[in-house]
This record gives C-alpha cells, sequence and structure tokens, in this order.
C-alpha cells in the first residue's frame, strides 16, 4: 500500500513543525474505512516506510528531528523512514527583507505553481498610515461572555494604535451607531470616549451584521489612509447575494480583519465572509482558545497591511487559483497561493505585486519548462485540498438548492477520487483535526461520521446518533427528544432573582414545543435551577416558579399540561459547579446556572 499525504505548515513564530497522522485500516463491506483510535485492530501496518521532502522557495536554517536529512541544495531536503513509529521535525529559517518565489511541479501537460511571500522583520515596513473601523457586535447573543471579552480586546487595542493612525468604531444592537462622525487620531481624549462607549454595551437588541455590513459602506474613507475593517461578531447575518457581492468589491481595496465569537457562532456565516472578502476569520470554538485566538486577533490588527498583495499573467490562466482571487495582505506573517495552469506553451511569466501607500513591491517569475520532480509532487495535492475547500464553502454559501442539485458534489467527488484525497464525499483518512473535511466518509452530509452513523445513507443529526427523528425507534426517542431540547435550551436562562422567560429565548422555546407535538407520548419532568446567590430555600422557591414559567409557556403554545410535572433544583445541580459560592465566578457563568432543563419521566 502507498499513501501519499502533503501538508502545508503554519508559521508560529517563525517555527515550524510537522506532525503525521497516524493511520490505521479496518475493512467493511463497502468501503476501507480509516481510523487511528485503535493500533490492536487487524490491518495496522507492522512496519512504516516513508520517505519525507521539505522543499520550499527560501533556504531552511535549521532542521531538528531524530531523522537523518540528506541536503540536496539549502532549501531541498529529504529523509528516509522505515519504523512503526511515526516521526516529529521542526525546522526554522530567517529572513530581513521581503522575499517571494515559486515552486511548480507538472503531471499530464498541467503545471500547478505554489507562490509563498514572507514579510522582512524590518520594522520601517510596518508604518503606513492606516485607517481602522472596528465593528462590534453588542445584540442580545452576545451577552455575558462574548460582550466581556470585546471590551477587553478593545480596551487592549485601542491604546495601542499608533499616532498616525486614525479609527472609528460602529456598535450595533439595538441600531447601528457610529461613536465618532468621522474617523478619529487615538489621542487620549478620542480612546477614553470610545472605551466608555464600548464599556457601556450590554449586549441587547437584535441588529444583525449584514444590516451595519450596509451601514459602514456608505462612510466616506480617506484614500491618503490603508483601509482596514475589524469585526468581532458571532456572525448571524441574512446571507444574501447582495451582501456577498457588495463585500467582495468593498474588499479589493480594504482588509478584513475578523474574529468570530459568540454563545452560538454561525459558521455558514463566517465562511460566507471568508469566500467575499478573501481572508480567513479567526473563531473561538471553545473557551481554552479564548486568549490564544484574541492575541492572534489583536496580532493582526496592530501589525496589520504592509501591502495589498495580487498575483497577474498574461499567459497563464489564473481562474484555478486559491485563495480564489488572491485578494490578501502582507502582515507580520507569510502568505501563499496555489494554482494550475494547462498550457503548455513555454516559457510562462508570473508577477507578483505588493501595492503599498508610499510604494510597491514587484517581483517577476519566469516558468522556463516542465518540472516533472517528485520533489515537489505535494504541491498538486495542495492545489486540490485548497479547491475541494473552496468549493465546500461555495456550496454551503449558495445553500440548501445546491446541496439537493449536486453541482458541486460531483466535481468534489471527482477531484478527491483522482487526487486520491479525503473529502465528505470519498472515504480517505482521518486526520486529528475536528474543523477538517478530513475526519471521515459522511455519506449523508449530516455531520456525523459513518463509522458513528446509525443511518449513514439517511440525514439526520447527533441527537439521533445520524438518524432522523422519524426513524428512531421507541426506546431511543425519548433521549432523542430529551437532549435535543436541552441542547435548544442551553442558551434560555433567566436574569438575576427573575422567573419571567427573556423574549428573545421565544424562538427556541418553540422549537422545543414543535418536537414535544411530534412526539406526544412522552411525559416530562420541567427542572429549574437557579445560582449560588441567596438562601437555599429561597432559591428552591425561585427554581420552582422557573419551571412553572416554562411549563406556562409550553400549555399556552398547545401541550397538554398533564405530559408535565415540575420541581426546583434551586443551586443543588449547577452548571458550573464552581459557581458555590457565586462570587468565585464571573456574572457569565452565574447566568448560565439560571437555567431550566427536562428530564424524561
Amino acid at each position: 500500500m502507498e499513501l501519499k499525504v502533503a501538508k502545508i505548515v503554519d508559521e508560529n513564530e517563525k517555527k515550524y513543525q510537522l506532525n503525521f497522522p497516524e493511520f490505521i485500516t479496518k475493512r467493511t463491506e463497502s468501503y476501507t474505512q480509516i481510523n487511528r483510535e485503535n493500533t490492536s485492530l487487524n490491518g495496522f501496518p507492522a512496519e512504516i516506510n516513508s520517505e519525507i521532502k521539505i522543499f520550499g522557495n527560501f533556504p531552511i536554517a535549521k532542521i531538528n528531528s531524530d531523522l537523518k536529512f540528506l541536503k540536496e541544495n539549502n532549501k531541498n531536503f529529504t529523509s528516509k523512514n522505515s519504523d512503526k513509529k511515526l516521526p516529529k521535525i521542526n525546522y526554522s529559517y530567517s529572513k530581513n527583507e521581503i522575499q517571494s518565489g515559486i515552486e511548480t511541479f507538472t503531471e499530464n501537460g498541467c503545471d500547478y505553481i505554489f507562490g509563498t511571500i514572507e514579510p522582512s522583520n524590518k520594522a520601517e515596513n510596518y508604518n503606513s498610515p492606516r485607517e481602522f473601523l472596528f465593528i462590534l457586535d453588542a445584540s442580545g447573543s452576545m451577552m455575558n461572555e462574548p460582550i466581556k471579552i470585546i471590551k477587553q480586546v478593545m480596551n487592549e487595542v485601542l491604546p495601542n494604535l499608533k499616532e498616525t493612525d486614525k479609527f472609528n468604531v460602529l456598535i450595533y444592537s439595538t441600531k447601528n451607531e457610529l461613536i465618532f462622525k468621522e474617523t478619529k487620531f487615538p489621542t487620549k481624549e478620542n480612546i477614553e470616549f470610545a472605551l466608555n462607549k464600548i464599556n457601556q454595551q450590554n449586549g441587547n437588541g437584535e441588529k444583525l451584521l449584514d444590516e451595519a455590513i450596509e451601514q459602514f459602506q456608505k462612510n466616506p474613507v480617506d484614500k491618503n489612509y490603508k483601509q482596514i475593517i475589524a469585526i468581532i461578531s458571532d456572525g448571524k447575518m441574512n446571507l444574501n447575494e447582495s451582501i456577498y457581492n457588495s463585500l467582495r468589491n468593498y474588499s479589493k481595496n480594504t482588509q478584513f480583519i475578523t474574529l468570530g465569537i459568540g454563545r452560538e457562532l454561525d459558521y455558514q456565516a463566517m465562511n460566507f465572509i471568508s469566500l467575499a472578502t478573501g481572508t480567513l476569520p479567526i473563531t473561538i470554538n471553545e473557551p481554552r482558545e479564548f486568549q490564544q485566538r484574541i492575541n492572534q486577533f489583536k496580532n493582526d490588527v496592530l501589525k496589520s497591511s504592509i501591502y495589498h498583495l495580487k498575483v497577474q499573467s498574461s499567459q497563464i490562466n489564473l481562474n484555478e487559483t486559491y485563495p480564489k482571487n488572491f485578494n490578501t495582505y502582507l502582515a507580520q506573517s507569510s502568505v501563499n497561493f496555489v494554482s494550475k495552469d494547462c498550457n503548455r506553451n513555454y516559457p510562462k511569466k508570473l508577477q507578483l505585486i505588493g501595492a503599498k501607500f508610499d510604494g510597491n513591491y514587484v517581483q517577476n517569475f519566469e516558468i522556463n519548462q516542465a518540472n516533472k520532480s517528485d520533489f515537489t509532487e505535494a504541491i498538486k495535492f495542495y492545489w486540490a485540498k485548497q479547491k475541494i475547500d473552496f468549493l465546500l464553502k461555495d456550496e454551503q454559501r449558495c445553500g440548501e438548492m445546491c446541496i439537493k442539485d449536486g453541482r458541486y458534489r460531483k466535481e468534489i467527488e471527482k477531484i478527491g477520487t483522482d487526487f486520491n484525497l479525503s473529502t465528505p464525499y470519498n472515504l480517505l483518512i482521518q486526520k486529528n483535526n475536528s474543523e477538517n473535511y478530513n475526519n471521515d466518509y459522511d455519506s449523508d452530509n449530516d455531520g456525523v461520521m459513518d463509522l458513528n452513523d446509525e443511518c449513514p445513507y439517511i440525514k439526520g443529526n447527533r441527537f439521533g446518533n445520524g438518524c432522523p427523528e422519524e426513524n428512531l425507534i421507541n426506546q431511543k426517542i425519548g433521549n432523542y427528544v430529551e437532549n435535543y431540547s436541552n441542547y435548544l435550551m442551553e442558551t434560555v436562562e433567566f436574569d438575576f432573582d427573575k422567573a419571567e422567560i427573556r423574549p428573545i429565548d421565544y424562538q427556541k422555546l418553540n422549537e422545543v414545543v414543535a418536537i414535544m407535538k411530534r412526539n406526544p407520548t412522552l411525559n416530562f419532568v420541567i427542572e429549574g435551577h437557579t445560582d449560588a446567590i441567596g438562601t437555599e430555600i429561597y432559591n428552591l422557591d425561585l427554581s420552582q416558579r422557573r419551571a412553572i414559567a416554562v411549563l406556562n409557556y409550553l400549555t399556552e403554545k398547545g401541550l397538554n399540561k398533564n405530559r408535565f410535572s415540575t420541581t426546583g433544583k434551586g443551586f443543588s445541580d449547577l452548571k458550573h459547579k464552581e459557581c458555590n459560592p457565586a462570587t468565585n465566578c464571573l456574572d457569565w457563568k452565574n447566568f448560565e446556572n439560571r437555567r431550566v432543563r427536562f428530564r424524561v419521566k
């Protein structure tokens, strides 16, 4: 068996590390599953023979590894390994000037072109005057921890803007509000005024991101400055072609930096922003990532926008270049693109241009002949993977119609098969990255991998172990309704010392009502909970009143009252158990303790 793995390595403080996927094979009747959880299964290779090649556009300064690498030249290194143990490799390089380069690989008459642009370490390259617009989501969906993170970030970013920068802040909650009528220099007075406005936000209102996008495009810009839009939002927005096209057009002259954070982050909207602006949003998926992602966002903002980069050629068809249209910015981290061109006429000329306020960086390249060296073969796999990722995102942006008619699926399947790559429609490799599309084969595209999907060819959801509600047997429907209802109730919480349902939570409760109406034979206990502020007796009564409030809502919507009983748990079963006493925790954790849960009788 021969398995080829190509990996592009991310930069982290100019230190690079390669980790290789562990894998085993497991045969089934219809296809091969590849998993890495149990090395005792039949099929695990007794020995892994690997040939590892490292190549790049720039000289490698140092390689640390338990493997011995042979140096072909100062850019190319190779090693052969025969062992069950998979190696780890670290390598580094240094640079003083902006550098760019291309590598190529040719197969079946097509050139695969990989371009890299590296920033210099010189501080004077970061002095372009910049005009910032910060777009902050202060709507109701950002209550508690998300709005606190926004305040934290802005309190750290604004005081660190350069004296030559200009800035403004657009806050959207109950309305779209610009803090200043026009952009201001970051004087002490202007920063204090802006932070005072930001620190007053509590998370209310129902404004959406697309409304803020429409608003900022009406604002005048100073063409003597680099334009930078920094967005912090959970992404809730109306996705439509008009917004998409307007963002794409606006991003031709503007750098976008997006931090996706929220109690219910809208990943479809994050993909939408990524496709429209040509930049990948920074997303926070769980608490342990907070500080790392926040620091990344701050770094991207404060060290942003040296050169606006583009690639052009009169001889090469750049329609197959990814990121699509290659509209990006060089700041203090490297950027790259990959392209495919099947024109067999040589030489081919390519130009990389970085447009800066006070001048351009231009580098010309010429491809004089086909390059069939397997040393650069990884480029074709990287191109295929980048195109698959783009097609998957564009399929999601297009919506249900495009998923049903299979216009994207056919092309994704073909690329996966032709290049021996994993996609949601082709099983090959499971990689250790939960956000990677290469987790496993998902036949029905419901987010539950076939390995764990009890209905692998019928679209369901994780609460039914991959089966739709109507396919569940009686023994499982109770757990399904309980788990799904409690998932919807995760963000249905109560204000301090209150037992009234907030209007913002009506939609979630209506979804619970719909599920319970579809399953009229199930009966439930409604459990009310409180935080740990106040006496045990008082909180038992308060939690009972919260349970009754939910019961009353359900019966008002047409559910039979006799299907339910209520109980108050007080603070005996906290969601955040460390919050007793309540002073141990921030407000958002105490807020999440004030909740209601369902339990099947």
